[in-house]
């Protein structure tokens, strides 16, 4: 529901906690928001009853605005009766009654109308060979897009881009432009890239605090020009160094391009904000070249991969 919510409307981004049982907890959501940079947070409970839970939610709102004075914080109303509920339960009964009760498509966008997804209703779905895209596409455009090898059908490896080691130019240096590709006819980047493989990393992977940044300027400082120089050599786009301490800029070619890329970063498991056509990533002083900065240039190098050769239609 909260990923329906995020991709139909207009939302910076919507994320989910849960009272108790499992993590993340509201509280935990709530400062995650706030540390990816939210002035703003609506906190939906989504419970179809008043009660001791409702009630508790309303107390961790409560203690976050006490934590954060200068953030706005609201709590809205439950589901309660509303008439989607009603309409939800009589639809659940009536299936019950006549035998229907079957797997449905509630949540499916091209057999259900949805606001903020209107154009794929009712259109014919393709393979997910095409880089995650659904829906009806142009003529013989799965066969354009796979790599000449898939395109009779052959298997994908479900190696992810992060398995490709790390190469270096003749200064010692790593050619971020030549790890998924490059010169090396056996690794080549779309492939990789399509593989996809899962998240390029099992946890979040999240700025550092000013405090961590003050503490190491030097330190700080060679992290941010290795991602300026990689982000660079992987994108083409301009880097910005001069942002809030723990964050490196991105500045996209549209806001559109932006928002495209927050979306498909984040489900690589890295933390990304948006100013207007600038995505902001992770930093800090103690970011490994093997590990978090190549975490953060594969997720770019990935998602803006899809963006440029994939996502628009010539």
């Amino acid at each position: 529901m909260a990923r329906l919510l995020w991709e139909g409307r207009g939302y910076a981004r919507v994320m989910y906690g849960f009272y108790s049982i499992t993590t993340p907890r509201v509280p935990e959501t709530i400062d995650a928001c706030i540390a990816l940079g939210a002035r703003r947070v609506i906190v939906i409970p989504y419970l179809l009853f008043t009660g001791r839970i409702l009630q508790r939610i309303e107390q961790q709102v409560i203690a976050a605005r006490r934590r954060y004075p200068d953030h706005d914080l609201v709590l809205t109303g439950h589901l309660g009766l509303h008439e989607g509920v009603i309409a939800a339960i009589e639809q659940r009964f009536r299936e019950a009654v006549q035998g229907q009760a079957t797997v449905n498509c509630d949540v499916c966008k091209y057999r259900r109308l949805f606001p903020g997804f209107t154009a794929d209703f009712g259109r014919p779905q393709t393979s997910d060979h095409e880089h995650g895209l659904r829906g009806e596409t142009p003529p013989n455009r799965l066969e354009t897009i796979l790599p000449p090898r898939y395109r009779g059908g052959r298997a994908v490896s479900a190696a992810p881009m992060t398995a490709a080691p790390l190469v270096y130019d003749e200064t010692g240096q790593v050619a971020w432009d030549r790890v998924w590709g490059g010169d090396d006819p056996n690794n080549p980047f779309c492939e990789l890239a399509l593989a996809g493989g899962p998240p390029h990393r099992g946890t979040l992977l999240e700025p550092v605090d000013p405090a961590t940044v003050h503490a190491d300027p030097a330190g700080y400082a060679r992290v941010i020009a290795e991602l300026s120089r990689a982000l660079t050599m992987v994108t083409d786009l301009p880097v910005k160094t001069d942002t809030a301490p723990g964050w490196i800029g991105l500045v996209c070619e549209s806001e559109e391009m932006a928002i495209w890329l927050l979306r498909a970063i984040i489900v690589e498991n890295v933390s990304v904000r948006r100013e207007d056509r600038v995505l902001l990533l992770p930093a800090g002083p103690q970011f490994r070249l093997e590990a978090e900065i190549k975490n953060v240039v594969t997720a770019v190098a990935k998602t803006y991969h899809y963006w440029k050769e994939h996502m628009s239609y010539e």
